[in-house]
C-alpha cells in the first residue's frame, strides 16, 4: 500500500489487515506500542488511557462526517448513533380510521353467505356454534342466532391492525473492512 498517514481509515476487501494497518473493530492497544497512533485518538474510542486505547469499532455501522451539516443534527466525533431495528407505535403513525359494516340478519349459518370476497368490507352471516363449540353459546353444537344492531357500532372504531414488532431500518449494504494505519507518516497540523 502507498504510504498512509497514521490514523488514516481506508476500506480494504481483503480477509485480513495488511502489514501495519489493524481492522476498525473496537480492539484495545497498548500505549505504549502504538504512541503515535494514541496521540491522535486517544481514548475517544475507548480504553483506560494509562496501558491502552481503543481504536474505533466499525464492524456493522457506517461512517459519518462529524459536525454540522445545514439542517442536520450535529455529531461529535466518535459519537455511535442509530438503530438496526424500528418498533413502529400507533403514536408513530398518521391518525386513521377502518371501515366497518356488518349485515344487520342474525347469524344462522356455519359458513360466510354469500362467501366474502377477500377485499370486501361487509360481514356476512356467521356460526353461532356449530364450527367452533361453545363461542356463543353454551357448548352445546347446535347455530344459534346472533343478533347484532348495525347502529350500535360506530366505523371509526376497531381493532387495531398491524404489529408493533420490530421491523429493519437497513439499506442496502454490502460488509467489508475499514481498517486504520498504525505506523506510517505522523500527519502534521495544517497551518
Amino acid at each position: 500500500m502507498s504510504e498512509a498517514f497514521v490514523g488514516e481509515i481506508r476500506m480494504f476487501a481483503g480477509n485480513y489487515a495488511p502489514e501495519n494497518w489493524a481492522f476498525c473493530d473496537g480492539s484495545l492497544l497498548p500505549i505504549s506500542s502504538f504512541e503515535a497512533l494514541y496521540s491522535l485518538l486517544g481514548t475517544l474510542y475507548g480504553g483506560n488511557g494509562s496501558t491502552n486505547f481503543g481504536l474505533p469499532d466499525y464492524r456493522g455501522r457506517l461512517p459519518v462526517g462529524q459536525g454540522t451539516g445545514m439542517g442536520l443534527t450535529p455529531r461529535a466525533l466518535s459519537q455511535k448513533f442509530g438503530v438496526e431495528t424500528v418498533t413502529m407505535r400507533p403514536e408513530n403513525t398518521a391518525p386513521h380510521t377502518h371501515g366497518f359494516m356488518v349485515s344487520g340478519q342474525d347469524a344462522t349459518s356455519p359458513a360466510p353467505s354469500p362467501a366474502a370476497t377477500p377485499n370486501s368490507m361487509t360481514f356476512g352471516k356467521f356460526t353461532g356454534a356449530g364450527i367452533i363449540t361453545g363461542l356463543y353459546s353454551a357448548g352445546t353444537g347446535t347455530s344459534s342466532a346472533v343478533p347484532m344492531n348495525p347502529q350500535f357500532l360506530d366505523p371509526a372504531l376497531g381493532t387495531p391492525t398491524g404489529a408493533v414488532a420490530p421491523h429493519s431500518n437497513l439499506m442496502g449494504s454490502l460488509a467489508i473492512n475499514y481498517i486504520i494505519c498504525l505506523v506510517g507518516l505522523y500527519p502534521t497540523r495544517n497551518q
